[in-house]
């Protein structure tokens, strides 16, 4: 078999290739260490996570140069999307030492620019990690430019400006590289250097996908935990309905209503009978992690009605806002029971007066506000801490106020991101806010139909 000789463009051309699944295969084998997962499961929980993953990462671009040095292997160099993506992941500390690991192995070959443009596209990286939305935009990056701009003018929210930045400052750099070897010569900094201006082009663009490749594969991982995590979290939060609903205490005031109201009042009687059977075939029925919110609505009016029954219209005083495009928007199951339980149960009943509870569903901007709030005795927000170590809720408070909202504010931030607001303080009452997109994602639209969980 004769040898088959390539030019220099075609040498680039397969390199660029090469660089893509050489890419996908590293990111591929560290998301399957148990360090990795847990850092793209929560995010660095501190400096230390941050240094361990920068050496680690660091280690692999700077063997990577160490290669094309050595072998004369180029494909395995990825410094540049490397560190840019260290500092998008480790903020400006992880960009800055994958910089200096990645520029210092160039260096070493007497490549002095190397360094110097290695921690600059660390620490824009890590710029980037710092602006608003940045944590969860930066895994909607899209290794297609067009597609982070489409996105970008398609959405209002300033976050989806994110992707798009992020390839401007990866092409810019890209472009930078090439015009710093034209200018000093590639023994002072490595870049490609083809003869064809529209192989370079290519070049630019395959830099662009090898940054989108890792995170696609950590994005996918990520969603794929969470979506674990999330299905144990509606688990729990079925059984903390079940103990905090249908138990023993909240059974006998109802059959006692009802009970009492069999002769007086036989039109509530049966009512009330029906609003049970309601909470009764929601709660035991198999459910859906996502539900509209018009039928979270329906339960929670049920569950009203009779605590409405039980204290009295006078002393439990219900005012709802709704706004009717918001009802189709899809939200957690069991989002909102907790949080209304909480504010009859703590701030309205104990009360000689009662109170007046808030419900309200707004639409703005692309998303739906919504409110539950009370004019009740509040309570000192500093007693509950709703995040701890693993990003497993703990409880600094153990009434059941603080298993619910802990609770809701981790399915919360699992499914958007973001959880809970919490306002509030004692003789001031309590108000809880959170917002869900009104559009919801494709994935959670499919979970929402297929029923999972």
């Amino acid at each position: 078999m004769n040898p088959i000789y390539l030019t220099g463009d075609q040498f680039i051309l397969v390199s660029c290739l090469v660089s893509i699944g050489f890419t996908a295969c590293l990111s591929s084998v560290l998301v399957t260490t148990r360090f990795y997962r847990r850092l793209l499961r929560q995010g660095p929980s501190g400096r230390r996570d941050v240094l361990w993953f920068a050496l680690s990462f660091g280690a692999c671009l700077g063997l990577g140069v160490g290669a094309r040095v050595l072998i004369g292997y180029s494909s395995a160099d990825l410094s540049l999307p490397g560190t840019l993506l260290a500092g998008l992941v480790g903020g400006p500390l992880g960009g800055l030492v994958v910089g200096t690991l990645a520029g210092g192995a160039a260096v070493c070959h007497g490549e002095w620019l190397g360094m110097p443009f290695a921690l600059l596209c660390g620490t824009l990286g890590g710029v980037i990690s710092r602006l608003p939305g940045a944590a969860e935009q930066t895994w909607e990056y899209s290794p297609y430019p067009y597609m982070n701009v489409v996105r970008m003018l398609r959405t209002r929210a300033t976050e989806a400006y994110v992707p798009a930045i992020i390839s401007l400052a990866c092409l810019g750099l890209d472009v930078s590289r090439t015009l710093l070897t034209q200018e000093f010569g590639r023994g002072h900094i490595w870049s490609f250097q083809p003869e064809r201006p529209y192989i370079l082009v290519l070049v630019w663009l395959t830099t662009l996908v090898v940054l989108g490749v890792p995170l696609k594969i950590w994005n996918n991982t990520r969603l794929e935990m969470r979506l674990k995590e999330q299905e144990g979290l509606a688990v729990r939060a079925r059984l903390d309905a079940l103990t905090q609903q249908i138990n023993p205490h909240f059974l006998f005031n109802t059959l006692n209503s009802i009970s009492a109201a069999t002769r007086s009042d036989p039109t509530m009687a049966r009512s009330l009978i029906q609003k049970l059977s309601t909470i009764l075939r929601r709660v035991l029925d198999k459910q859906k992690n996502f539900v509209p919110l018009a039928e979270e609505l329906e339960y929670i009016h049920s569950y009203l009605d009779i605590e409405v029954a039980r204290f009295g219209p006078d002393k439990l005083r219900i005012v709802e806002d709704i706004d009717q495009a918001a009802m189709q928007a899809m939200v957690p199951c069991m989002v909102l029971q907790p949080l209304v339980e909480n504010a009859v149960l703590y701030a309205i009943a104990p009360s000689p007066t009662g109170g007046t509870l808030t419900v309200r569903a707004l639409c703005d901007a692309g998303e739906v506000h919504i409110l539950i709030a009370d004019d009740g005795r509040g309570f000192d927000p500093s007693q509950l801490e709703l995040e701890g170590s693993g990003g497993r809720p703990v409880i600094g408070s153990r009434r059941r106020r603080g298993i619910g909202l802990a609770n809701v504010h981790q399915r919360l931030r699992m499914a958007y991101g973001r959880g809970l607001q919490i306002d509030a303080g004692r003789g001031r009452g309590t108000r809880i806010q959170f917002s869900v997109p009104f559009a919801p994602s494709r994935e959670l639209m499919l979970e929402a139909q297929e029923g999972i969980g």
